[in-house]
């Protein structure tokens, strides 16, 4: 049976609005530090300072796009993601789903 009707799911009303260019790609400065801001989904007051400040450094033609369930996290949390991730552990023990599933009575180290 072939399924022709899709749609995504969204697990969380909250996330980051990032800036995607008509190529795909996503907006970045030489770091590889994205610009984008925290927000719920389709709060316009976010959105609209996410696209001020693209105006501001320069970045024309980009649409928001909306990625639930994530947040910005440090260059030091970043590090500390990739140290227990190296160790074995759940790299982010912010993750919903893993608070979820430790409310579940799951554990997956801590």
């Amino acid at each position: 049976m072939k399924l022709t009707n899709k749609s995504i799911v969204e697990e969380f009303a909250w996330g980051v609005y990032v800036l995607q260019m008509p190529t795909g790609e996503v907006v970045a400065d030489a770091d590889d530090n994205f610009l984008c801001i925290e927000s719920a989904k389709g709060d316009l007051r976010r959105i609209s300072k996410l696209m001020d400040a693209a105006r501001h450094y320069g970045v024309g033609n980009a649409t928001p796009v909306f990625l639930s369930g994530r947040r910005q996290i440090s260059e030091q949390e970043f590090i500390e993601q990739v140290d227990r991730a190296e160790a074995g552990l759940v790299a982010d023990p912010n993750d919903p789903g893993v608070i979820l599933d430790g409310l579940r009575g799951r554990s997956y180290g801590g």
